[in-house]
């Protein structure tokens, strides 16, 4: 039962609350789906024969990536040029460093020590998603056939210093971990690449350029504009890479202009390539992404998040890709 009290406490806590209300709702209704679907199993064959089919799905998994982990040559291999420019509280740069070890039985052993301190700045990893990264990093340089679930999970040891950047303590600001966690994937494709070369693509864009504009319409009615811009991967081992794609350790697309403009007061005067704008190599890099805002509102504040400089050539025949640029305009 809907617990209106507790609706009514979100809803005078945020700026624009039919949107949260909306996406909480949305949320809600797909877990109730989901319950319905193992209701159903369970129903139709119990709960003992799910639980046996579920256990050997881990284990299933499990076998197939340390099938394939064996077959990589063995050692330790590193990767400790990728770095983050600083935090916007220093220009102390911000180094991500990895050595990952192949072992014989199947399984990796992943270390990042060397890697930055926690910082003041919000760019700080949970441990949590310095281990989702790590995991993402080997699930996309194995077969396509290994399921994702935890028994991958299990071939694969990972070691992050504790009050460091990527296992920070109290208190430690991590709303923009994101960022970070581009820079781990990065890193981690880095330390691959020197294991399973015909598998991994050149380094990405680096990262969303991120356009918050928020402000009140003629009504006085608040409006929040918080876009996301994709740019592109870096050449692929046997292709170019591609444009306007968000970086594989998120799950984002770029906004249809139509749908910006018809729900904010902005209208879009320019969304396109940037021509040339990666260099030339046998599988050049993706092109950058160009988008041109024009506020419509009387009064607006923006904000920028573009990211960070990221130092990551992982093949001089492969291209890394170019970020977004963005350009505003106001009607006076």
């Amino acid at each position: 039962m809907l617990n209106t009290t507790l609706e009514a406490l979100i809803k005078i806590n945020v700026r624009v609350p039919d949107r949260v209300w909306g996406d909480l709702s949305a949320q809600f209704a797909a877990a109730q789906v989901g319950r319905r679907g193992l209701e159903k199993l369970l129903q139709r064959y119990g709960a003992d024969e799910v639980d046996a089919y579920m256990q050997e799905l881990l284990d299933y998994a499990e076998r197939l990536t340390r099938q394939e982990i064996k077959t990589w040559p063995k050692g330790t291999y590193r990767f400790t040029t990728d770095y983050i420019d600083n935090d916007g509280f220093s220009d102390k740069p911000i180094p991500i460093n990895v050595a990952i070890t192949v072992n014989g039985d199947g399984t990796l052993l992943v270390d990042y020590t060397g890697s930055s301190p926690q910082v003041k700045g919000a760019l700080n990893s949970t441990l949590s998603f310095t281990h989702s990264l790590t995991y993402l990093s080997v699930r996309c340089v194995l077969a396509k056939d290994v399921p994702n679930n935890v028994g991958l999970f299990r071939c694969i040891t990972v070691k992050a210093p504790e009050a460091s950047v990527l296992n920070p303590v109290m208190p430690a600001p991590c709303a923009a971990r994101a960022l970070t966690g581009y820079r781990v994937f990065d890193t981690m494709l880095g330390a691959l690449a020197q294991i399973v070369p015909d598998k991994v693509p050149a380094a990405g864009e680096g990262g969303n350029s991120v356009i918050c504009i928020s402000g009140l319409r003629p009504n006085r009615q608040p409006f929040i504009i918080v876009d996301m811009i994709c740019g592109a991967w870096g050449g692929r081992p046997d292709k170019d890479g591609l444009e306007a794609v968000t970086n594989a350790s998120q799950n984002l697309s770029n906004m249809p202009v139509e749908v910006m403009e018809a729900e904010h007061p902005v209208r879009i005067e320019d969304y396109s390539f940037v021509p040339d704008s990666c260099g030339a190599g046998q599988y050049r890099g993706g092109v950058g992404i160009r988008r041109s805002y024009r506020i419509l509102a009387p009064e607006a504040l923006l904000q920028t998040a573009h990211r960070p400089r990221c130092v990551s050539a992982l093949w001089p025949e492969r291209r890394r890709a170019r970020r977004a640029v963005a350009e505003f305009h106001r009607d006076r």
